[in-house]
């Protein structure tokens, strides 16, 4: 499978003009390609940046919260946060031992990932830089830096 990222969409194209504006998607295309836009990733970057907060924007994100002591999660407990079409692949904890779920999108055409805590919730290209965002703010579910 070729990556791909849609960059650029027209719309209501008349019969007649079609060929010209396949040209023109041509030469911006190539026009991306002499600028070193020429990856999934460097596209990604052009379009969205390193990362989109949708703080505020997600309607429907879910906040787990834990009664009890000594509530401890483990990596056996990554299933229960996975949904809606993210695989939680990493399990982290918050400074004050809060849930942080490091998810990829399970969509072969677009798999980005989506690091969630609290009410926020950051889209990033990779793991790494996921995992990039992570360090210095989170600890491992031992305790140790991510």
């Amino acid at each position: 499978m070729t990556e791909c990222i849609i960059v650029k969409t027209v719309r209501d194209i008349p019969r007649e003009l079609i060929g010209e504006n396949v040209e023109e998607l041509m030469k911006y295309s190539n026009l991306l390609i002499a600028q070193g836009y020429d990856s999934y990733d460097k596209l990604f970057r052009l379009k969205y940046g390193k990362t989109i907060n949708y703080a505020g924007g997600v309607k429907n994100m879910t906040h787990r919260i834990f009664y009890g002591t000594d509530f401890k999660l483990t990596d056996f407990d990554k299933k229960m946060f996975s949904r809606e079409g993210y695989e939680c692949k990493d399990l982290l904890q918050g400074r004050v031992g809060l849930p942080v779920v490091v998810s990829q999108k399970q969509d072969k055409d677009f798999p980005i990932w989506k690091v969630q805590y609290g009410f926020s919730c950051l889209v990033f290209p990779t793991y790494e830089d996921a995992m990039d965002f992570c360090r210095d703010r989170f600890t491992r579910l031992d305790g140790k830096a991510v």
